[in-house]
């Protein structure tokens, strides 16, 4: 929370700055905003993984049989998907999942 707060403060002061036409002072502070909400956002790295489909995949909205169908994973295809498994399922982005049994995690970084 207090993160932020520091970024959205931070935010503000670009705005006003660049309001009163102080160019040198609101692209430091940009600079400074951007590290802020740099550092508030989770580091989506740490909690995905490369992982390829040992079989043709359906892509569903939700981690459910039962989801509508958004997509396919072709057999083979590598892709970035959630270390943690939901019902099953692992997230490959916003409203984006795929069974986690036919997904095997790889070494390589090619995702």
């Amino acid at each position: 929370m207090e993160r932020t707060t520091a970024a959205t403060t931070v935010l503000g002061v670009v705005t006003a700055l660049a309001l009163v036409g102080a160019p040198q002072a609101s692209a430091a502070a940009a600079r400074a905003a951007g590290t802020a909400a740099a550092e508030a956002a989770p580091d989506l790295r740490q909690k995905t993984a490369c992982y390829q489909a040992t079989r043709d995949l359906w892509v569903r909205e939700e981690p459910r049989k039962d989801a509508k169908a958004v997509g396919l994973l072709k057999k083979g295809q590598v892709v970035r998907a959630s270390v943690k498994e939901t019902n099953g399922f692992r997230e490959l982005g916003p409203q984006r999942w795929s069974s986690a049994r036919y997904l095997i995690k790889v070494t390589h970084d090619k995702c």
